[in-house]
């Protein structure tokens, strides 16, 4: 696998930031050239796409409480009261961890799988929207050496 441009596509409405070797900080991408697989981060400062990196949050931290509290918010903007239900991959990887969310709608009872063992196949459009808002990994870049996991930084 390598990064191509249709990994980094969905983030640019939502302030990617890469890490910046030469000023050692975090930078935000201003955008993307097609044409020789640039990225330009504005004031003449470009990057070759084998170069970059971007600094995202794995799939994992949907479990952490802050962003199970968002993403209950999420769902409450959407009018759904959800319950949000966490299945383990049943071992030491934290990119095989797969969720799904309960909700009831006009009195039925529904599930949906928003993360099935480390993988986004499945999850809703609206979901994937607010995964790439929140600069989370639905490629999984990170596991293969990628991108940056922001836990790490």
């Amino acid at each position: 696998m390598k990064l191509e441009l249709k990994h980094l596509a969905p983030y640019l409405p939502y302030e990617l930031k890469y890490f910046d070797k030469d000023s050692k900080k975090q930078t935000a991408m201003r955008s993307i050239s097609t044409e020789i697989d640039l990225i330009d981060m504005g004031w003449g400062n470009a990057h070759e796409l084998n170069e970059f990196k971007p600094i995202l949050r794995p799939l994992s931290d949907l479990t952490k409480d802050k962003f199970k509290l968002e993403l209950y918010q999420y769902y409450e903007t959407l009018g759904i009261d959800v319950k949000l239900v966490n299945y383990d991959s049943g071992n030491d990887n934290p990119f095989d961890m797969t969720l799904t969310v309960t909700y009831k709608m006009m009195g039925e009872l529904f599930t949906d799988v928003l993360i099935n063992r480390g993988s986004t196949s499945y999850t809703p459009f609206h979901v994937i929207e607010w995964l790439y808002q929140n600069h989370f990994d639905v490629s999984n870049l990170i596991p293969n050496g990628l991108a940056i996991d922001i836990n790490t930084i």
